[in-house]
């Protein structure tokens, strides 16, 4: 995307959200700002008015995949940190036999 684009990108989604993202040359920040935008266009959503959920980044970006029904978000599941911690063991051992360079 050129710089062009870039800033007209971004100025339209200023205009639509009454937001006040700059371009930045640190990505990370710009990147940061746009995300929240975007937290606050999905908030004005309620519940009531929904069908399906997604994980925002990245799932939601590409297409229907990881649409989940409400209804499995109707009662909440405490996961102790025991197990919460076992299964991030077990993802980091996955990545490093499957060759991934963690960083």
């Amino acid at each position: 995307m050129s710089a062009a684009d870039e800033l007209a990108a971004v100025t339209r989604i200023n205009m639509i959200c009454g937001t006040d993202i700059k371009v930045q040359q640190d990505k990370c920040q710009e990147r940061i700002e746009l995300y929240a935008a975007a937290e606050k266009v999905f908030a004005t959503f309620k519940d009531e008015d929904c069908e399906e959920m997604t994980q925002m980044m990245p799932y939601s970006l590409y297409g229907n995949h990881m649409r989940i029904p409400v209804k499995y978000y109707e009662r909440v599941v405490r996961v102790p940190l025991r197990i919460q911690q076992y299964r991030f063991r077990l993802a980091l051992m996955l990545c490093l036999k499957a060759g991934m360079e963690i960083t």
